[in-house]
C-alpha cells in the first residue's frame, strides 16, 4: 500500500505555516496542486490519500526500509532545511518515532477519493 498524507489547504495550520514561512498563500497551491496530481488516482488499489490540519514538523518521504525526514525550522520552507537519510536497521529507533509520527497523523487525516 502506498500512502500518501497531504496538508489541507484549507486548515488553519497550512495558512499559519505560510504566513511564518513568509510564502503567504503558496504553501496551500502547493497542497491543492498535489492533491489535483493524485484526484484521478484516488480510488487506485494499493492507493490511499488523505489529508491533514495537523501542524507540521516534518515531511517523510518512506520506500521500504529507507525514510527521508525533513525536519522543518520554524519560519523556513522545507526546502531551506535538511533532510535526514534513515535506513531501519541503521537507527531503529528513530525510524520507530518518525513511524510512530506518521502513525498519529494518518490516524487524524481525512480520506480522499476520485470524483464522479
Amino acid at each position: 500500500v502506498i500512502r500518501f498524507i497531504i496538508g489541507d489547504p484549507d486548515s488553519a495550520a497550512v495558512t499559519q505555516r505560510g504566513e511564518e514561512e513568509q510564502i503567504g498563500s503558496s504553501l496551500a497551491a502547493r497542497c491543492q496542486m498535489t492533491l489535483a496530481r493524485l484526484q484521478s488516482l484516488a480510488d487506485a488499489a494499493g492507493l490511499e490519500i488523505r489529508t491533514h490540519g495537523t501542524p507540521l514538523y516534518t515531511s517523510m518521504f518512506r520506500a521500504d526500509d529507507t525514510l527521508i525526514a525533513n525536519p522543518h525550522l520554524y519560519g523556513a520552507p522545507a526546502s531551506d532545511n535538511p533532510a535526514i537519510f534513515i535506513r531501519r536497521d541503521d537507527a531503529p529507533e528513530l525510524w520507530h518515532d518518525y513511524q510512530l509520527a506518521f502513525e498519529r497523523v494518518w490516524k487524524t487525516a481525512r480520506a480522499i477519493h476520485a470524483r464522479a
